[in-house]
């Protein structure tokens, strides 16, 4: 997880003391004082970095608040983070003019996007849908297997019902509900065939 911690924590930590390296790039600014102390032990429990010490700045682009005599300036505002390696500059902008006696501050950082191989996606992409082609196309063999099974069913209903004596008009020809349907049947499945049959020879 990537962590950023900001804000004016009211604290001046000054310059990078001995054994500080986990928290402190090379450069600061300022004295430390007793607040400065506690953000450094808070940014070594939770190990974070000060992005404020990481790049080398002048002073008059390091500090961002000012006493309202205008006299002092500090570094209070400040920028922590657990990966320190995605910084690319740390910046106070000067140049906004707003209704505050701090001064932002902003960091640049890198993000990198672990992108899967289109050679392996497209390879992968290809072979599910010949896959899928294969489970779900039916080939000529079923549905003359399908036709064969309507017709001998159709076969044996009309040996049934011209055995009985169906009905008093002889002339009179039977269809059954069943007949109808089983002959309906047979007509889609052969058009489905003879589709098949198209396409291949196209």
């Amino acid at each position: 997880m990537h962590t950023k911690f900001m804000g004016d924590m009211n604290a001046k930590i000054g310059y990078p003391e001995q054994n500080e390296q986990l928290v402190m790039g090379n450069f600061g600014y300022g004295t430390r004082n007793k607040r400065g102390e506690i953000f450094i032990h808070f940014c070594l429990q939770h190990r974070l970095k000060i992005a404020n010490t990481t790049f080398n700045k002048p002073n008059g682009l390091r500090w961002t608040w000012k006493t309202p005599d205008g006299k002092s300036q500090n570094e209070t505002d400040f920028i922590a983070t657990n990966i320190s390696k995605t910084l690319e500059n740390f910046t106070v902008i000067s140049k906004l003019h707003h209704p505050s006696d701090h001064r932002m501050v902003r960091i640049t950082m890198s993000v990198q996007n672990n992108k899967e191989s289109r050679v392996h996606y497209s390879k992968a992409t290809t072979n599910t849908e010949l896959n899928n082609t294969d489970e779900e196309s039916p080939s000529l063999s079923d549905y003359d297997d399908d036709i064969q099974k309507i017709n001998n069913k159709l076969k044996k209903t009309l040996i049934k019902c011209s055995t009985k004596n169906c009905t008093e008009n002889k002339n009179e020809v039977i269809i059954s509900q069943e007949i109808k349907e089983w002959k309906s049947e047979n007509h889609i499945l052969k058009n489905k065939k003879n589709k098949i049959k198209q396409e291949k020879e196209s």
